[in-house]
């Protein structure tokens, strides 16, 4: 019994870092296609869309709420839904300074793994975020906020900008949930 619940994990985890693998090469490849400014530039070219394998949902909020100095709080805003994936991508201005993405310790500590890559393409930087839920299971967010962690930024005078084009959640069961940016900057 002990080997088949050995090798079900193992395989778990294979394939977490296959869908790690294929969110990171997603959002390189997609910044080929992709403009800060022109998310839209992202959708296929011939009008039609690989929804044989995944389902697009609605929706999903990815908000960035500011802190102390320097410090966005970074959550998803869904109820109800289990997840395995998700993946972002920051525009890094010269303004901004350095940007630096910790994840949230309850989500390394529940077996989510969290590679961060910063990419400079045609004098562009970006930070792209991605993580996996390492588990047979989903991981639910039943109500409210799921914080995925904190983005340290020299310079909070300057505006985020995600690319909401290549920024997705995904769940166990195929479902793929787009995620809407909204900043909110406190006075605090």
């Amino acid at each position: 019994m002990k080997k088949y619940s050995a090798l079900i994990l193992t395989l778990v985890v294979i394939m977490t870092g296959v869908v790690v693998i294929a969110l990171t090469f997603a959002l390189r490849s997609a910044s080929r296609q992709s403009s800060p400014t022109r998310p839209e530039n992202n959708q296929i070219e011939n009008g039609t869309e690989p929804q044989d394998m995944l389902q697009v949902e609605e929706p999903l909020r990815l908000v960035a709420t500011s802190g102390k100095s320097g410090e966005f709080t970074v959550f998803i805003e869904a109820n109800d839904v289990e997840v395995n994936a998700f993946a972002f991508r920051v525009y890094v201005s010269e303004s901004m300074g350095d940007v630096v993405f910790t994840p949230n310790d309850e989500l390394v500590q529940a077996g989510w793994t969290f590679p961060v890559n910063e990419i400079t393409e045609d004098e562009q930087r970006s930070l792209d975020v991605a993580a996996a839920y390492v588990s047979p299971d989903a991981y639910p967010i039943t109500e409210g906020q799921l914080i995925l962690g904190t983005l340290t930024v020299e310079n909070l005078d300057t505006e985020l900008n995600i690319d909401e084009g290549i920024s997705k959640v995904v769940s166990k069961d195929g479902k793929i949930y787009p995620l809407e940016f909204v900043s909110e900057i406190s006075t605090q």
